[in-house]
């Protein structure tokens, strides 16, 4: 997955709380150039399309966390409110980490190889 389907994987997803908004020329969009991208794949920002065209501060979202996308598999991960941001991408970036190396490699008590060798 590149930047342009994290973004859009982000999009679909803002666009699924669309519910929120009465007015049809408002909406949840991506902010496109806020996107950064780090080991496990992209933090995405978004707010409300009438904030990010004019900037005026009425309008923009409060309590929207930024969302966390999956570079192995696109699937988005929204950030809840009660952790700092940096802790949670911290977090969640040592889980991918963990999670892609694998699970832990412990060697069997009694190998064949060394029950043939009668040890």
């Amino acid at each position: 997955m590149d930047i342009a389907g994290a973004q859009a994987a982000a999009q679909a997803f803002v666009e699924s709380l669309d519910t929120w908004f009465t007015d049809p020329t408002d909406g949840p969009v991506v902010q496109w150039d806020a996107t950064v991208e780090l080991n496990f794949g992209w933090v995405v920002y978004w707010n409300s399309r009438r904030f990010l065209e004019a900037g005026d501060i009425r309008h923009a979202l409060h309590g929207n966390t930024p969302l966390l996308v999956d570079r192995r598999d696109g699937m988005v991960h929204p950030v809840g409110t009660g952790t700092p941001l940096e802790q949670a991408i911290r977090g969640f970036a040592d889980a991918w980490s963990r999670a892609a190396a694998g699970p832990p490699v412990n060697p069997p008590a009694n190998p064949p190889a060394r029950r043939e060798a009668g040890i």
